[in-house]
């Protein structure tokens, strides 16, 4: 005690002024206290409501709190297993992490003294140039401040607008909500199916070029007397697999009827032409014209 001897005068001077503080705001605690009286009342009653209303959900929760209580303790446990072979793991890096706390000891050790020059560098450059600081700073906040009470009487404007018109677009659309879900879900199936149309399209469409191109190179080569080995190539070439073999095949079987029913056509035109000549009368040239088409020489063996 002899020892803090010379702070008796100061903690009994410190006494003294916090007496004399307190009898100067008494006044000012008797009013706070007078106007506080009609919320006591409100404040019970919030208390009193709150409680009400929560006890019923919280003993709820209580009585279906077995099954989580039953999880925290699986948890427990197995967070204490593995707290315990964490610990065991980390025991066998103790030669390691003491040297790195050494080095860290070693690192502090350097890294101090030179944090403290740099320290003492801004202090010197903050004494000199401070007080600039904190008037452009504040100068620019002023000036913020200045525009904003401009800016935001207008920008209250127009959101208080833009929100008016949000509130109108949700009136009309409110009571329609319940018939505009299905419509919306209707046209959102119908644009999927629809890109499927479309996709399916592009695929037929290809496929009909493909098989059109072949057609066109099976009738140049039926012309060049080539026809079956063109038509292998263009159609192992172009189409490809099997199914591309048997597109190639149908099409080969349309190129070759088409073929025949030139042919025929050739001959119904010889036919209707020794007909024409000869006025309707069947003579040697409509004769000649039957005996030389390929349907008669086909049957004639």
């Amino acid at each position: 005690m002899a020892d803090a001897a010379p702070l008796e005068p100061a903690f009994v001077g410190a006494a003294d002024g916090m007496g004399s503080a307190y009898e100067e705001l008494r006044p000012l605690m008797r009013d706070a206290f007078a106007a506080s009286v009609p919320f006591v009342a409100t404040l019970t009653d919030g208390v009193v409501d709150f409680a009400r209303n929560a006890m019923p959900g919280m003993v709820a929760s209580v009585e279906r709190a077995g099954p989580v209580v039953d999880g925290m303790a699986s948890l427990m446990a197995d967070a204490g297993a593995g707290v315990g072979e964490f610990f065991e793991i980390v025991s066998t890096g103790s030669e390691d992490a003491g040297l790195g706390v050494e080095h860290l000891g070693q690192l502090v050790a350097g890294v101090l003294p030179e944090v403290g020059g740099v320290l003492v560098g801004l202090t010197g450059v903050w004494a000199e140039h401070g007080d600039e600081v904190a008037d452009v700073v504040t100068r620019i906040i002023g000036v913020i401040n200045d525009m904003s009470g401009g800016a935001l009487p207008v920008m209250s404007s127009a959101v208080g607008v833009a929100l008016d018109v949000l509130s109108g677009v949700l009136n009309v659309i409110e009571p329609l909500s319940g018939a505009l879900g299905p419509l919306i879900g209707m046209w959102l199936s119908l644009a999927t199916t629809m890109r499927g149309i479309r996709a399916v399209r592009d695929v037929v469409s290809g496929v009909a070029t493909s098989m059109i191109q072949f057609s066109d190179t099976t009738r140049r080569a039926a012309g060049s007397g080539s026809l079956m080995q063109t038509a292998g190539r263009g159609m192992l070439g172009v189409l490809g697999g099997p199914f591309g073999v048997a597109l190639a095949a149908a099409t080969i079987g349309l190129a070759l009827f088409g073929s025949a029913s030139q042919s025929a056509e050739g001959d119904q035109r010889s036919l209707s032409s020794a007909l024409r000549d000869s006025a309707g009368a069947f003579d040697s040239n409509a004769r000649s014209a039957i005996m030389q088409s390929e349907q008669y020489q086909s049957i004639a063996g």
